[in-house]
């Protein structure tokens, strides 16, 4: 499962998840999406691997494969900017892949996570503000 969604079939597919990054602030703003991993009781210990995803900013796939290591955290997009007044929406769609190496590791098991805006270097009038 992903940001609080369940599967939507037993081959791994999820329903994707939605959300905005709005600049309310009096200037152009940078920011970085990141994949926060809350839960991940798969056994195995590649099985970030097992996940593939795309990242679709306002309909247009800005990033796509597979996540690497066991890593807690997981940069989608870095360095991203938004102007001043403008809304950019975005959609996260994860699979994952349950072949015969992670098929006994996949039983049981769930994953979870928590998609994560950051403003890059701007006061907090400027910040990036996810909605």
């Amino acid at each position: 499962k992903h940001d609080g969604t369940e599967p939507t079939s037993d081959d791994g597919i999820t329903d994707p998840a939605t959300f905005t990054v709005q600049n309310t602030g009096t200037d152009d703003a940078a920011y970085k999406v990141e994949l926060n991993v809350t839960t991940n009781t798969l056994n195995a210990a590649d099985s970030l691997a097992h996940f593939k995803y795309v990242l679709k900013e306002d309909g247009t796939s800005v990033a796509n494969g597979t996540f690497k290591g066991g890593a807690e955290t997981i940069e989608l997009i870095g360095n991203r900017t938004v102007l001043q007044g403008a809304t950019r929406s975005y959609v996260l769609e994860l699979e994952y892949v349950n072949d015969e190496d992670a098929a006994q590791d996949s039983i049981g098991a769930s994953f979870a996570a928590k998609i994560v805006v950051t403003g890059l270097g701007q006061s907090e009038t400027t910040a990036a503000q996810a909605g």
